[in-house]
């Protein structure tokens, strides 16, 4: 990849180029042995539900249009009947199938929330908004 700015570009792909990203400028202001430990040390697979909210935040801000191809939000089951057990696990096996990270109903509200708070933020900054 040349220099220049790319659109339509996964935060996974971003993250996994050559070049430098801001958090990682960040740690090369800080301390730059941190940059080089962070970049050169093992990493754990396994993603946690933590960097996934994250993760899907990011794109549902930055990269609104992938956004369903990339996350799915669960709807609500109710885990405290057989029924709702077996509608959660079929929900899940699907899921699988796609590609798309899982979110629950509630990270999916938090994550819209969010989403919604930098909007209107934007729209004050832009001016669009009457004082």
């Amino acid at each position: 990849i040349q220099p220049g700015i790319y659109y339509d570009i996964p935060n996974e792909a971003y993250h996994a180029g050559p070049g430098v990203s801001k958090s990682q400028l960040d740690d090369i202001a800080d301390t730059p042995a941190i940059y080089l430990w962070r970049k050169n040390a093992p990493v754990d697979t396994e993603k946690t539900k933590t960097l996934d909210t994250g993760t899907a935040f990011h794109c549902r801000v930055l990269e609104p249009e992938e956004f369903s191809k990339r996350f799915i939000i669960a709807p609500e089951f109710n885990r405290r009947t057989s029924a709702g057990k077996e509608e959660e696990k079929t929900f899940l096996e699907e899921c699988a199938r796609t590609g798309r990270t899982v979110l629950t109903a509630e990270e999916g509200r938090k994550i819209e929330l969010m989403y919604q708070s930098v909007m209107a933020l934007t729209e004050c900054i832009a001016g669009e908004v009457d004082q």
